[in-house]
């Protein structure tokens, strides 16, 4: 654990506005305020990928793949700010599986069907974008990850496959490495139609299982 100089808090904050450009400066001084001690601290997933963490008061704010420089925030961050990224919401019996270190699947995910493509975060998703996942009894979100397929490819896919790569999630070891705050109660999301429990338990899906021709990124230690 190293603590950030003053040089260094000051490029963090750079990389982080190119980051997340919907955050506000007064969003990112509650995060990470740069007056205050933060802490950088490389940690090694299991296949050996290096991810960066930067703390302050003991919980990881955002977390950086290494190699892709791709900047993530934990579940302490989007507890402060929901609405940060795309959500996908499931039902609560998924939770278990995704802290198993599944990644979340079509069938899991709670759509209107009515909406077509634009069911799936207004249609306008990429691949490899970063989503949140929310469950349909609290909009506190739970994981943070990436879309596997664009929206059009979601809804041509017919409910089947994988939605999203999960980065890290409530309960793995960059949460238990916090201040293990309980998930807030948000009240649920603005879904609008009925969240049906037709396909519990088909929600999500070992990776392990499911090897899409091997791209599949790694998981932090749970």
């Amino acid at each position: 654990n190293t603590q950030m100089k003053g040089s260094d808090k000051k490029k963090l904050k750079a990389h982080l506005k190119k980051s997340f450009p919907s955050l506000t400066e007064d969003q990112l001084s509650e995060l990470l305020p740069m007056k205050e001690e933060i802490v950088v601290s490389k940690i090694f997933t299991f296949t050996e990928e290096s991810i960066l963490l930067y703390i302050h008061n003991k919980n990881t704010v955002f977390f950086e793949m290494e190699k892709e420089k791709q900047v993530f925030p934990t579940v302490y961050t989007l507890w402060k700010i929901p609405d940060l990224y795309p959500t996908f919401t499931t039902m609560p019996s998924v939770m278990p599986r995704i802290a198993n270190g599944a990644d979340l699947m079509l069938p899991g995910v709670i759509i209107n069907d009515e909406k077509g493509i634009k069911a799936y975060c207004d249609g306008k998703l990429a691949k490899g974008d970063t989503v949140a996942v929310n469950l349909a009894s609290n909009k506190a979100p739970v994981a943070v990850g990436t879309a596997w397929l664009s929206s059009e490819d979601m809804y041509m896919a017919a409910r089947k496959g994988k939605a999203i790569n999960i980065k890290h999630f409530y309960g793995d070891q960059l949460w238990a490495a916090g201040n293990r705050e309980q998930l807030p109660d948000l009240g649920p999301p603005d879904l609008d139609f009925g969240a049906n429990e037709d396909s519990e338990g088909e929600g999500a899906e070992e990776g392990a299982d499911n090897q899409d021709s091997g791209d599949s990124d790694p998981k932090l230690p749970s």
